[in-house]
């Protein structure tokens, strides 16, 4: 499964944006699949290959926008107009229920990129010092030499690619489109590692991501907004170890 993530990926992205509602619902699904599979190597494939372009289409899935300074607008990927819209969906159950499995995935999403809840930094240190026990050391660096099990385990350094601007400060201006809320162009920027993935998070997204949550803070659904808090808080822990990795 491993072998085959980005393109089950691909497919799963080219849904999200997909201008169906069924459709967009139908790529969460898929997404969760993988996600729960169970298979750490899987999640981690995942995240390690398509960590920018989640998050960016979750964006555009949720209608926020990721320059924090604008506001929601309609779009023909919006979630909250077009075949979305209040009027069209059968129950107001049924918009609340879309609206948490949103937020319930995207959760998972960002906690297996840059874990922010105690019990999955913990238990992802001590999966690292397991792996290094459970393989015959004859020094200390001897696993830095080994094959690794990941796929494309080089892909970070482009080697065999053409090279690109890695400015993450131009990322919200770069669009493919003239839309008000367009899919902003994240190709190239590298994910292999955790402290990559909260420098992506943090300068691109983490404006965009604060104030649609915000907005949400005061829906009528209890547990809407007990996952909001959740992701906020989230969000403040990860910005603080984006601090301590500028730091070091």
């Amino acid at each position: 499964m491993v072998l085959h993530q980005s393109s089950l990926v691909l497919f799963i992205l080219s849904a999200m944006t997909h201008i169906a509602q069924p459709i967009r619902n139908d790529s969460l699904r898929f997404l969760n699949i993988l996600l729960d599979s169970g298979s750490e190597e899987l999640v981690d494939s995942i995240i390690r290959a398509n960590w920018a372009k989640l998050l960016r289409n979750f964006m555009q899935l949720l209608d926020w926008p990721v320059d924090a300074t604008k506001g929601t607008t309609s779009s023909s990927f919006s979630v909250t107009t077009g075949n979305a819209s209040l009027e069209n969906v059968k129950t107001v159950k049924n918009f609340q229920e879309r609206k948490l499995t949103k937020l319930k995935t995207l959760i998972k999403i960002i906690n297996a990129g840059c874990p922010f809840e105690k019990e999955d930094k913990d238990t992802l240190e001590e999966h690292h010092e397991e792996n290094l026990n459970t393989h015959v050391q004859i020094h200390s660096l001897t696993m830095t030499y080994m094959i690794s099990k990941k796929t494309d385990p080089f892909d970070n350094l482009k080697l065999f690619k053409v090279p690109v601007n890695l400015n993450l400060g131009n990322a919200k201006g770069k669009s493919k489109t003239k839309e008000s809320n367009p899919l902003i162009n994240v190709e190239g920027l590298p994910s292999e590692d955790v402290s990559s993935r909260r420098k992506i998070l943090v300068e691109i997204f983490s404006d965009g991501l604060v104030k649609g949550l915000s907005d949400l803070q005061n829906d009528d659904s209890g547990e809407l907004r007990n996952l909001v808090q959740k992701l906020l808080d989230g969000l403040t822990v990860i910005r603080s170890d984006y601090q301590e990795d500028l730091q070091n």
